[in-house]
This record gives C-alpha cells, structure tokens and sequence, in this order.
C-alpha cells in the first residue's frame, strides 16, 4: 500500500475533516480574491469610461 507523503515527510492523512475545511478555506479565499480582482477590474474601466465620455 502506497503512502501519500507532503515534502516535509508527514503521511498525508486523507479526508480528516479538518484538512478538508483547511481546503475549503483556502479554496474559498483564493476564489474570493480573484472575485475582488475582477470587480475592481470593473470598476477601473467604468472610470475610464466615465471619463471620456
């Protein structure tokens, strides 16, 4: 049986529920900041707009 092993040698410890919301943490930060990344993509181009108009 094959072991899943991080870099620094920990066995990884599959599905323990709070690896699980670790991820889903970090998942949802990253989605979260591209989100605001976007909207103030939005809001700078609403500005130039605005602005030559």
């Amino acid at each position: 049986m094959t072991r899943l092993l991080f870099a620094h040698g920990v066995p990884h410890q599959r599905g323990t529920p709070e690896l699980g919301k670790q991820r889903l943490h970090r998942k949802a930060c990253t989605m979260e900041r591209e989100l605001t990344d976007r909207v103030e993509g939005i809001q700078e181009r609403i500005t130039q707009l605005r602005d030559s108009l």
